[in-house]
């Protein structure tokens, strides 16, 4: 499969300061893997990460694995930043090969930072001439064919964050590309309800999920069983719609957020309430923010190369 390679670029001399991010956990043995020295088998773990800091001030994980499908984030709070912390605290947790990342960002320039963090093997924004659902679909075919490395250990997982995912399956106003559109959506219900089976996840976020017309049906059927991560709805309707339950229009601050792991028809559904922040006086050593933790990763790989 051909795909776009991340932009190229060194790091600049000099970087604007970036809003605080949770790393709060990067250094929390139970979300690190086994060493890359490790043989394969030992290094196949599911991908665990924190989302952020619970109320009862424990953190809030999140796991991909082939048992869960993937994660859909609404609402109107800080979808980029928690999608940053997944990427920092992934690069950081696994060796390089030992995970693979695409990022899809219509806008472009918003995660330039993480492009330098050699976990992400392939960059899509507006100039892309490759659709990610496309590729998505194409690598999903390429591992049902073969599912494991040479040696025979598995592939390693594959996520693939879609910013804004709407902006990538917007139907267009030309009547002559809306059969093609539509094969798009039939395609991203594909990925989304088979991927994870063969170590492909997705991660969706969007701001105007409950807007959708009934042309993205397949779009709720395909994130039907996705665990959920609402921050603040503007109202019922809207939080019924991102968790199944209302509750997001009463959260009273944009970085706090509920966080549903399997959503559910006819249970009440588990929730839990956390925050994207960093606990007062814990492990001042970790990075706050963007550059940092891609400074730290970065300096940790040239070592292990040296």
């Amino acid at each position: 499969m051909t795909t776009p390679a991340p932009r190229p670029g060194t790091l600049p001399p000099s970087r604007p300061t970036t809003p605080p991010l949770l790393l709060d956990h990067l250094a929390d043995p139970a979300l690190v893997t086994a060493p890359a020295d490790a043989p394969a088998e030992d290094r196949q773990k599911p991908v665990t990460w924190a989302l952020g800091l619970g109320d009862d001030g424990l953190p809030v994980t999140d796991t991909f694995d082939g048992r869960t499908r993937g994660l859909l984030v609404g609402g109107t709070g800080p979808r980029g930043t928690l999608l940053t912390s997944l990427v920092l605290q992934v690069a950081h947790a696994h060796p390089v090969g030992d995970v693979e990342i695409w990022l899809a960002e219509k806008t472009g320039g918003r995660y330039a930072e993480l492009l330098h963090l050699p976990h992400i093997t392939v960059h899509y924004d507006a100039h892309t001439q490759h659709h990610p659902v496309t590729d998505a679909e194409e690598a999903l075919r390429q591992r049902q064919l073969r599912p494991f490395r040479a040696d025979g250990s598995p592939l390693p997982p594959l996520l693939v964050l879609f910013d804004e995912l709407l902006d990538w399956l917007r139907m267009p106003s030309r009547v002559d590309l809306q059969l093609e559109w539509r094969q798009r959506l039939a395609a991203f219900q594909r990925v989304a309800t088979r991927g994870s089976g063969y170590g492909i996840h997705l991660v969706t976020a969007s701001a105007h999920w409950p807007f959708m017309s009934r042309d993205h049906a397949k779009l709720h059927v395909a994130v039907g069983q996705y665990r959920r991560v609402a921050f603040p709805a503007v109202n019922r309707t809207t939080s019924q719609f991102l968790l199944g339950r209302p509750g997001a229009e009463t959260l009273d601050r944009p970085w706090r957020a509920l966080y549903t792991p399997s959503p559910g028809r006819t249970a009440p559904l588990p929730t839990a309430t956390f925050e994207l922040r960093r606990p007062t006086g814990s492990a001042p050593n970790l990075p706050h923010d963007v550059t940092a933790g891609v400074d730290l990763l970065l300096d940790r790989l040239r070592s292990s190369s040296g």
